[in-house]
């Protein structure tokens, strides 16, 4: 059976809690449910975002409100399904809840039903699958680019350590007379200072590749509650 990590927002305790107990009590997967209040679930984000399975956010909750959560937990974590929970028995989203990141809508009252449990588990496969094709093609784009870049870099940090290495062995030369000393040095830290750029430049990749890697922090799913 299939183990789901869900942290809930939602306004109130006592609510939290029943949609808990019907997650819990689903026969389709294990559902290990982490309720956390409005005013403590962006802080929560920055803990668990990359530690659980689906963010739920009930409706009750104003759709500014979770337009900003939902931007929040995106640029965390662009992978994870966030779903809304709806009392509709067709619910719909936004568009722009959709462009902050929300993925569907489900209704909290029929997952009762066996039948609404296996079409949440369906959805809840079918998103995963879809984000993660879509952080693969981010990802491959990201790398074409940066070997583009590094080529590019490559080429233009051979051409002034050329001069640099010229530079020096004229320098390190006793024949060589002082006048031509000062033109060879000139040149050095003429090349030098191209040097540096370069460097900066290989810096900002190293930046760029490390910007897809996020830290991973403990989460204990019974201890997190700010109602």
């Amino acid at each position: 059976m299939k183990c789901f990590r869900v942290l809930l927002v939602d306004t109130s305790e006592n609510n939290a809690f029943r949609i808990k107990n019907k997650l819990q009590n689903l026969s389709t997967a294990k559902f290990v449910v982490t309720p956390v209040g409005v005013k403590d679930a962006e802080i929560t984000f920055q803990d668990v975002a990359n530690q659980i399975d689906i963010l739920l956010i009930n409706e009750t909750i104003s759709p500014a409100t979770i337009i900003r959560l939902t931007r929040e937990f995106r640029s965390i974590s662009k992978i994870t399904p966030i779903f809304l929970l709806s009392k509709i028995s067709e619910p719909r989203i936004s568009r722009k809840m959709r462009d902050a990141g929300v993925d569907g809508v489900v209704n909290r009252i029929e997952l009762e039903t066996p039948l609404s449990a296996w079409t949440f588990m369906s959805i809840i496969e079918h998103t995963l699958r879809k984000r993660k094709a879509h952080e693969y093609d981010v990802l491959r784009n990201r790398v074409v680019n940066i070997n583009k870049s590094l080529a590019s870099l490559l080429h233009d940090i051979n051409n002034p350590l050329s001069v640099v290495r010229l530079a020096i062995y004229n320098l390190s030369r006793v024949e060589i007379p002082n006048e031509k000393k000062d033109v060879y040095l000139r040149l050095l830290i003429n090349h030098l200072d191209k040097l540096d750029v370069q460097l900066k430049a290989l810096t900002t990749i190293k930046r760029k590749l490390n910007g897809g890697l996020s830290a991973y922090s403990g989460i204990n799913p019974t201890t997190i509650s700010s109602f």
